[in-house]
């Protein structure tokens, strides 16, 4: 993470920190992920970059495991929709979006 601040590259900077965040959800730590995640989609819409189907995944497995399964819906629900766009992530990973559709309510 600090090898990406320190060059100055914003969406690299975010990808970092978007797998510490991972990584805190993976420790247990889903309220300090969520955080991170919903920065990093305000950030990256403040600076008109597409949205992130991997960040609105990600927001949405720590509201899952924060035991926020209703706020957490929309977050899948629009993961689905853009990861379930990458024809390559759909073929290696139909599990994963068929997943996604599924807690998404749809």
């Amino acid at each position: 993470l600090e090898a990406r601040r320190e060059q100055g590259k914003a969406k690299e900077t975010r990808i970092a920190e978007w797998a510490v965040a991972r990584a805190l959800r993976a420790l247990d730590r889903p309220a300090e992920a969520l955080a991170i995640q919903l920065r990093l989609a305000e950030e990256a819409a403040a600076a008109g970059d597409d949205e992130d189907g991997y960040v609105s995944e990600e927001a949405a497995e720590c509201l899952l495991a924060l035991g926020r399964n209703d706020e957490a819906r929309p977050h899948f629900g629009r993961a689905a929709e853009l990861l379930g766009a990458d024809s390559w992530l759909v073929e290696q990973e139909p599990a994963r979006i068929a997943r996604l559709r599924e807690l998404a309510g749809s």
